[in-house]
């Protein structure tokens, strides 16, 4: 950040906008951020999408059953994400507030009760390193683009011999290569309605049936900073020192007549 994170470059750090309590309690309290499924996104193409337009192709149709349950889960259980938002890469010299990812009035407007929750830092290589190297499937900026002005189907072609060739058998294996080859790309695209949210989404592949809701995931030292929007309650300030280390640094934004831009003060 360029008047925040002195240590961490601007284009390393991710910023996660929530509310009083979902910070406190759902996050800091328990030192872990929460991975959902698509399906509770709040973007209707994708929460409500559904990959189509999918072709089986070769003799052993055996496993065609479990390739089918398997895939339907692994679109309304399996693939889980997180989100963050990222600096603007091309941030004007003159606006150093302008673009930058604590600083992004949609996102304090829409995630951040309105300034009265709290912007979250998060140091992006040890949040890519706390996650198991098994479930992670990509953890990356998203595309923006007009997409629906663009034909809306998406197809895919299997093969159902893979699965003994290359598999051994293992359908979940299968399925699970299936969609990070052809599917992945369009979690990372939304469309250009949503790119004042400049996000960097981490998504992850999980088949654990104890966590089919939600996958809480500890965070470790990846949280650098915490910045509380302008009508954050200061009440709640000794709970956050509570439950966030001395390193974890804590500001709180402030508007500024005079210039017409945020301003960051420091409170620890």
């Amino acid at each position: 950040m360029i008047d925040l994170l002195k240590d961490i470059p601007p284009e390393k750090a991710l910023a996660h906008y929530t509310t009083m309590p979902t910070a406190l309690e759902g996050i800091l309290r328990t030192h872990s951020i929460r991975f959902r499924p698509i399906t509770a996104a709040n973007d209707p193409r994708e929460s409500r999408r559904r990959w189509s337009g999918i072709s089986w192709e070769g003799a052993n149709s055996k496993f065609e059953s479990t390739v089918l349950s398997e895939f339907e889960r692994a679109q309304t259980e399996y693939v889980k994400m997180f989100c963050f938002s990222k600096s603007d890469p091309n941030i004007h010299p003159l606006f150093t507030q302008a673009g930058l990812c604590y600083a992004l009035p949609n996102m304090w407007a829409h995630y951040g009760d309105r300034h009265k929750g709290v912007c979250l830092l998060f140091d992006e290589s040890k949040i890519v390193e706390m996650i198991p190297p098994g479930k992670l499937m990509a953890a990356e900026s998203i595309s923006y683009d007009d997409f629906f002005l663009e034909n809306q189907s998406i197809g895919s072609f299997g093969n159902f011999d893979q699965i003994d060739a290359e598999f051994g058998g293992n359908v979940s294996e299968f399925v699970k290569a299936h969609i990070q080859k052809e599917f992945q790309p369009d979690l990372l695209k939304k469309d250009n309605g949503w790119r004042g949210e400049q996000e960097f989404r981490a998504l992850i592949y999980d088949r654990d049936p104890d966590t089919r809701e939600h996958l809480d995931l500890g965070y470790g030292e990846s949280l650098v900073g915490i910045v509380l929007g302008i009508d954050f309650s200061e009440v709640y300030i000794p709970l956050i020192k509570e439950y966030t280390s001395s390193q974890v640094r804590l500001w709180r934004l402030a508007w500024s007549e005079s210039d017409g831009t945020y301003k960051t003060k420091i409170i620890t």
